[in-house]
Formats: structure tokens, C-alpha cells, sequence
């Protein structure tokens, strides 16, 4: 069983495991935990104040990344990320 966490504060995406409590970095990651961004691999992808996650039925995990206005998508089987929605304007872009 896992959780998956927005780590705002972070520019992250955690995963909880929940028998052992290990907590470990899933998406974000770059070469700091300033806000920025950046798609590719999951670990080095930049993310700027991620808020809502939601899974697709397909798994891919959808990241609401505010301060970049965009949906972010992830794949896991390939450990990438990219824009799925979004021009990094605000408003309906």
C-alpha cells in the first residue's frame, strides 16, 4: 500500500510506503528544490508549487503543477514526465 504526496514546499512529488513508513522522491528533483521547469526523467524533472494528484485509470499519475500552469503527466513504466495541458500562461491556456 503507498501514498502519493504533493511536497509543495519542495517542488516534489513523494511516495509513502505505508507498512514501512519509508518515504521516498518520486517526481521533481533537478539539481535543487528551487521552483522551475523542466520535463524528462522522473527524477530530474523540474516542478513549481505541484498541488493536486490524481491516477488515471491507464496509471499514468496527473500533477497539477500551480506555478507553472500546467497538467503534468507522468509515466511510470518509463519513469518520464511532460506537459500534458498547458502553455505556462495563466487562465485558460
Amino acid at each position: 500500500d503507498e501514498v502519493f504526496v504533493s511536497d509543495s514546499g519542495n517542488n516534489r512529488v513523494r511516495k509513502m510506503d505505508l507498512r514501512t513508513h519509508e518515504v521516498v522522491t518520486v517526481v521533481g528533483g533537478g539539481s535543487s528544490t528551487e521552483a522551475g521547469f523542466d520535463d524528462g526523467p522522473a527524477l530530474r524533472s523540474v516542478l513549481n508549487d505541484p498541488q493536486g494528484l490524481v491516477f488515471s485509470e491507464e496509471g499514468l499519475l496527473f500533477i497539477a503543477d500551480r506555478g507553472n500552469h500546467r497538467i503534468r503527466a507522468v509515466d511510470f513504466s518509463v519513469n518520464g514526465v511532460w506537459t500534458y495541458a498547458g502553455s505556462g500562461l495563466g487562465g485558460y491556456a
